[in-house]
């Protein structure tokens, strides 16, 4: 009777890269997410000057951007008054802690729809810092 050799067992003396490029795309995926979110925050806006300012960037920050004709924008899409209040009020419940919100606004902005803002946060509550967006003077 004949017997069949043992199939040979290739010689793998390379190093397998699939992990690696796995790994590589869920990176460049992540952080194309992450700076399409970062650009929408600060939209163009047309702000009063200030001439003391403090740059402050606060992580868990809600950015609410008014428009000059009073739309209010966050997280680069327009809201209504009452999304904006829905969307305070989920961002209270979904933390541990109090959120700061800044109000960026274009300098023709009415001031009802700023005050607005200021009394919903107050109303939703969970906000431990209310600051204004501001140039400084003599920058465009």
């Amino acid at each position: 009777m004949l017997r069949r050799a043992p199939p040979e067992v290739p010689d793998i003396s390379g190093f397998d890269m699939t992990p690696m490029i796995d790994v590589t795309f869920q990176l460049i995926i992540f952080f194309m997410l992450v700076m399409d979110m970062s650009s929408t925050t600060h939209q163009k806006l047309d702000q009063p000057s200030a001439r003391h300012a403090i740059k402050l960037v606060e992580a868990d920050e809600v950015v609410v951007n008014v428009e000059a004709d009073g739309k209010l924008k966050v997280f680069g899409k327009v809201v209504s008054d009452d999304g904006l209040e829905t969307l305070l009020t989920a961002h209270r419940k979904s933390r541990s802690s109090d959120f700061p919100v800044l109000i960026r606004a274009d300098k023709s902005a009415p001031f009802e729809r700023i005050q607005l803002i200021m009394t919903m946060t107050q109303h939703v509550g969970g906000v431990h810092r209310l600051r204004f967006g501001a140039k400084m003077e003599g920058k465009r």
